[in-house]
């Protein structure tokens, strides 16, 4: 894969208004800054690829971050930073906003944070870290059993206040099964959440996360190593 890496800080102004799609390699930002002034989109539209070691300032419309769209990608050691504002619409989250998960897709986000200071908005699904993760439920058609979530998301961590409509959560705005799997079907509880915490404050206008950290859409998700 192709590498890429910041050499010195970096300003997106208003003029920046759609991220690079589809990017398949590696980008390290180094520890830089990326401080959005008035730009409408993230770094990236959809990531597939990994994007790591990004500090995130500023203020920007946008649905993510880092990226609008996580597609098979990994997002690693980001950071978005006290004072920051991003809001939006529709999916919302410091991070991403829409994790596209198909069930076997393998997207991963691991030791980011979201500082104290931040303000995140938008209007449904919103969340500090990611706005939407919601499986698309697949089958075999032997078995009939729900195909498992391959989403792996480690030491994440919410400070920034979060608000919206309907489904706010510390950590994502909505997670879980999208639609009910038909009869004889197994259904899985949501995996793969290991280490994350919210010390934001949410605030919905109709559904926040359970325990402050993620809202469930669909059906009851359980999530006994989320802190709160």
């Amino acid at each position: 894969n192709d590498r890429f890496a910041l050499g010195a800080d970096l300003v997106l102004e208003d003029d920046w208004t759609r991220g690079i799609d589809g990017f398949e390699g590696i980008f390290d930002g180094n520890g830089h800054t990326v401080t959005y002034e008035g730009a409408s989109a993230p770094i990236f539209e959809t990531l597939k690829g990994t994007a790591k070691n990004i500090n995130i300032a500023g203020n920007g419309s946008m649905s993510g971050g880092i990226a609008n769209i996580l597609d098979g990608g990994s997002i690693e050691a980001c950071t978005i930073k006290s004072g920051t504002v991003l809001n939006g619409g529709d999916i919302v989250g410091g991070i991403v906003g829409t994790i596209l998960n198909n069930g076997s897709n393998g997207n991963k986000i691991s030791e980011c944070r979201i500082e104290s200071g931040v303000t995140i908005s938008g209007g449904s699904y919103v969340g500090g870290i990611a706005g939407s993760d919601l499986l698309n439920v697949a089958s075999d058609e032997n078995t009939e059993e729900v195909i498992l979530p391959t989403e792996d998301y480690k030491e994440l961590s919410n400070a920034a206040q979060v608000s919206g409509g309907y489904c706010v959560g510390g950590i994502v705005g909505a997670s879980g099964v999208g639609s009910e799997p038909g009869e004889g079907k197994t259904t899985p509880d949501k995996a793969g959440f290991i280490d994350c915490s919210n010390t934001g404050r949410i605030l919905a206008a109709v559904k926040a996360g359970a325990d402050l950290i993620i809202s469930g859409a669909g059906l009851p998700i359980r999530l006994p190593e989320l802190t709160a």
